[in-house]
C-alpha cells in the first residue's frame, strides 16, 4: 500500500532547497574580492582581501541542501528499499520516478561539490596575504565567478527534481483497499452476496 503523499513533507523540502539556493546566490554575489596595496613602511605589496562571508554561506547552502536530501530518500526509502511503492508505478510514471531520482542524486552532488569547494577558496584566499618582497606589483588570486552560481543553478534543479521523485513515489493509489472483498475468495471464482454470481444449484442424488 502506498504511503500516501505527505504536503508538509512536501514543504519542507521546498523550504531546505530554497535556503540552499538563495545561500548560493547570496555567496556568489558576496565573493571576496582583493585589492593590491602598497605598505610603506616595509616598502612592499601585499593582497588586501575583503571578508569571507560567501564561505560562511556557501557551508550553510551545503547544510541546508543535505538536510532537504536526507528528507527525500528518507521518506522515499532511497527507492532501494521502496519495492512496493516502485512497483506500483507503471509506464510513464515510473520511467519519470526513475529519472528524477537519478537527477536528484546528480543535482545535489553537483551543487554539493561546487558549495564546499568555494567556501573552502574563497576562505583560503581570504586569509592569504601574498606579499612581494621585491617591490614588484603582484596580482592577487580570486575564486573564478560561477563557481556558486553553478551550486544555485543545480540546487535549483534539485528543488524541482525532489518534489516530482517525491509525488510520484508517494501519491500511489492504495491497492486491495475498500473492496470490500476478500482476494483469495475472488481467486477461487466465490463471488459476493448479491453480486450476481451466484453458485450454480447442485442435482439431488435422488432426483428422478
Amino acid at each position: 500500500m502506498a504511503m500516501g503523499c505527505n504536503w508538509a513533507v512536501v514543504l519542507l523540502i521546498l523550504i531546505c532547497d530554497s535556503v540552499a539556493f538563495g545561500l548560493a546566490i547570496g555567496a556568489e554575489q558576496h565573493r571576496s574580492t582583493a585589492t593590491v596595496e602598497y605598505n610603506t613602511v616595509g616598502a612592499y605589496y601585499y593582497c588586501d582581501y575583503t571578508t569571507d562571508m560567501s564561505s560562511a554561506m556557501g557551508a550553510g547552502g551545503f547544510v541546508a541542501l543535505l538536510v532537504g536530501h536526507l528528507i527525500v530518500m528518507g521518506v522515499t526509502k532511497c527507492m532501494c528499499c521502496a519495492k512496493a511503492e516502485l512497483s506500483a508505478l507503471h509506464g510513464g510514471p515510473k520511467a519519470c520516478a526513475v529519472v528524477c531520482f537519478l537527477m536528484v542524486w546528480l543535482s545535489w552532488f553537483i551543487s554539493s561539490v561546487c558549495l564546499l569547494a568555494g567556501a573552502n577558496r574563497n576562505s583560503v584566499h581570504t586569509k592569504t596575504q601574498s606579499i612581494d618582497i621585491k617591490n614588484i606589483p603582484i596580482t592577487c588570486e580570486m575564486m573564478r565567478k560561477g563557481t556558486f552560481g553553478a551550486a544555485a543553478a543545480f540546487a535549483f534543479f534539485d528543488i524541482i527534481f525532489s518534489e516530482v521523485y517525491y509525488i510520484l513515489m508517494t501519491k500511489n493509489p492504495p491497492t486491495n483497499a475498500g473492496s470490500g472483498t476478500n482476494p483469495n475468495w475472488q481467486a477461487h471464482g466465490v463471488g459476493s452476496v448479491g453480486s450476481g454470481s451466484a453458485m450454480p444449484p447442485q442435482q439431488s442424488p435422488y432426483a428422478l
